[in-house]
Parts: C-alpha cells; sequence; structure tokens
C-alpha cells in the first residue's frame, strides 16, 4: 500500500508540475483521442502540446522549447461530437487552462471529431475561433495505406499472404524457436525478425514487409515538405516499373521463386447483334499487372495524398510567415507584409466565427 500511495503523490506533483508549465506558455494546442480498455471503457487520453521560453542569466530568452506532456485517460461519457467537446471543455477549465489560448486542435478522421457541424472541431472552434484543427497526419497515412490495398485485389492478397507468414510461425513456439534460430545465424539485420499487420499505423506494413524481405533476401512545414517529396517519388516510380520488376525478380531468385506473372483467364464478353467493336482487353500477364495493379496502386496513393492532406497545406500556408526560415531569410518589407496579410486572414476568419455564432 506504501508504494502505491508514493505513486500516486509522484503522480499529482508531475501532473501538476506539467499543469504550471502549460499554464505558463502563451499558448497551447491539444490532442486527444480515445481507445477501449481492457474492461471495454472508452477511455480518452488528454495531451498538451506547447512552447516553453529558456532565458539566460541576465534574464534574456536564448531558445524556444517545444514540448508534448501527457495529463492522464478519463472515461468518455458519450460518442456524440457535442458530448466529447463539452466533456474537453469541461477538462480543460478543471485544469485551470483557458480556452481563449488554444491554437490548436488534433484528432483522428472519425466523423464526430472532424465533421464541419456537428464534430468535436466544430464545436471547439465555436468557443475558440483560432484553435486549428490539423487531422493527425499519422492517422491521414494509415487511410492512404489503406485505401490503396483495399482497392487492388491483388495488395490485398499480398498482404494477406504477409499476415499469414506471421500467423504460421507465431502460433507455434516450436516453428518460432527454429525461426529464431536461423535469424540469430543471419549476419546481418540481426535485430529484426516477422511482424504481424498493425491495422492502425501505416508504418507497420512497411515494418512487416521489410522484416519479411530480410528474413527471406516533424514540424508542419517539413511535414509538408516530405508529402512533396512522397508525391514526386510517387510519379517517379510510375515510369520505373521496369526497375521495380527487377528488384522483385531478384528477390524471387533468391527465395527459390519462379520469377513470371501469373496467366489468367480472360472472361469473354458476348457480343452483341449490331456492335462494331469488341472490348479490348490487355492479353500479356505482365501489361495487365503494369496497369492493374502496378499503375493502379500508385495512382490511388497520389490520389489520396492529394486529397486528405488538403487540409495540412493550408494551415502549412497560412502560418509560413511565422517559420523560422521565412523570419531569417525574408527581408524587412516582405515580413511586414506577409504578417499583415496573416493578420487580416485571421481576424477575418475570427469575425466569421463569432458572427455565425452569434447569428446561431
Amino acid at each position: 500500500m506504501i508504494q502505491n500511495e508514493l505513486i500516486q503523490l509522484l503522480s499529482k506533483e508531475t501532473e501538476k508540475e506539467l499543469t504550471y508549465a502549460i499554464k505558463a506558455a502563451p499558448f497551447y494546442s491539444i490532442m486527444l483521442d480515445t481507445t477501449q480498455d481492457i474492461s471495454k471503457i472508452d477511455q480518452m487520453c488528454e495531451i498538451y502540446r506547447y512552447c516553453s521560453i529558456e532565458y539566460d542569466d541576465n534574464g534574456k530568452p536564448k531558445a524556444l522549447q517545444i514540448n508534448e506532456s501527457f495529463l492522464g485517460f478519463h472515461k468518455v461519457e458519450g460518442q456524440s461530437g457535442a458530448a466529447l467537446s463539452e466533456q474537453i471543455l469541461q477538462i480543460i477549465k478543471q485544469r485551470g487552462l483557458s480556452i481563449s489560448r488554444c491554437r490548436g486542435q488534433g484528432y483522428d478522421g472519425a466523423s464526430n471529431m472532424k465533421g464541419i457541424y456537428k464534430g468535436v472541431q466544430k464545436k471547439i472552434t465555436d468557443v475558440e475561433p483560432s484553435a486549428v484543427y490539423v487531422h493527425c497526419a499519422a492517422y491521414n497515412l494509415n487511410l492512404v495505406i489503406n485505401d490503396a490495398v483495399k482497392d487492388v485485389t491483388e495488395m490485398a492478397q499480398f498482404y494477406d499472404i504477409v499476415q499469414r507468414v506471421y500467423v504460421f510461425f507465431g502460433l507455434s513456439i516450436k516453428r518460432w524457436d527454429i525461426l529464431s534460430s536461423l535469424i540469430s545465424e543471419s549476419g546481418t539485420h540481426k535485430g529484426v525478425t516477422i511482424k504481424k499487420l498493425n491495422p492502425t499505423r501505416w508504418a507497420g506494413r512497411y515494418d512487416a514487409v521489410f522484416a519479411l524481405k530480410v528474413r527471406f533476401s516533424v514540424d508542419l512545414a517539413k511535414a509538408a515538405d516530405l508529402l512533396k517529396v512522397c508525391m514526386d517519388e510517387m510519379c517517379r516510380l510510375r515510369n520505373q516499373f521496369e526497375d521495380v520488376k527487377k528488384e522483385a525478380t531478384d528477390i524471387a531468385q533468391k527465395w527459390s521463386i519462379r520469377p513470371e506473372f501469373e496467366k489468367k483467364r480472360l472472361r469473354t464478353v458476348k457480343r452483341h447483334f449490331g456492335e462494331l467493336c469488341e472490348d479490348q482487353r490487355l492479353e500479356d500477364p505482365e501489361s495487365l499487372c503494369r496497369v492493374t495493379v502496378y499503375y493502379r496502386t500508385l495512382d490511388i496513393i497520389t490520389t489520396q495524398l492529394n486529397f486528405r492532406f488538403t487540409g495540412l497545406h493550408e494551415v502549412v500556408s497560412s502560418f509560413s510567415v511565422l517559420e523560422p526560415i521565412s523570419l531569417q531569410n525574408l527581408s524587412d518589407s516582405e515580413l511586414y507584409e506577409k504578417a499583415s496579410s496573416f493578420v487580416k486572414n485571421t481576424t477575418t476568419m475570427c469575425q466569421k466565427h463569432s458572427h455565425r455564432k452569434f447569428s446561431a
């Protein structure tokens, strides 16, 4: 019992210090997500992101530190946007924090969280118009991968095989021991073992595929730049089918798999009287794979990256004047012009929200 009491006291003191640090920051952002615990009760995590200023011995600011603090779990009282937003506002109030200093909110893509009419982000924005909503980038990337996988049958089958390989070894202690002994004898990538697919993390699919291959063979501006690099890479890969095929062929040969495209029986369509032409179908298996699997998967990824990250690009564009690189490289006149535009746009946005709230 004594150790539990000590843990409780340390927890309360830590929570108190973190809350004080958030209060000392000029602004903060909130990040929340819900998940079921082992007793099937929905728990909402409470996370704050804020900046703290470090001072030198003379009391002058010398550095800016970005902090992210977790303050606890809370039992979810209701699943609707109104119920969740009311609970969030109540939690913030109990912390002694002012919602007027909230400048950002980050949730997943569930309709009750991101809904533009009744979602949590809308309810919070009605209270504080400056609290800009940003969809969780990691969750967004997972949705992009899911869309690319579920809409292409061959891709779905591929990841199903990856999962079944894990199940084959994972459900047998003897088979897992044999695999582990082989891994320990490997000269490269010694720490890598096969993994099951993670349904909620986009990187989990890469980890699972990379592990299988080995065994058998930021800030917002930076995030936007990485997305652009990803888009450029997708466009580049679209023109490099032969290179990708060669790499796949080398891996297949290493695994003693015959590197050839599966030949499928083509479905014939009856030609009706009066039709001038027949459906033109790809008969070559390689061309069929290139068009229906390779191109289609890349096109889905490119389209989803454009669609799902529109909000992120808008936020980056709006706040670009506050980026350190802008502050360093822009002239005084350019900085003044961009800052004036930023103030004007922010003021207009707040006035629109205030007008809607007053009208309602």
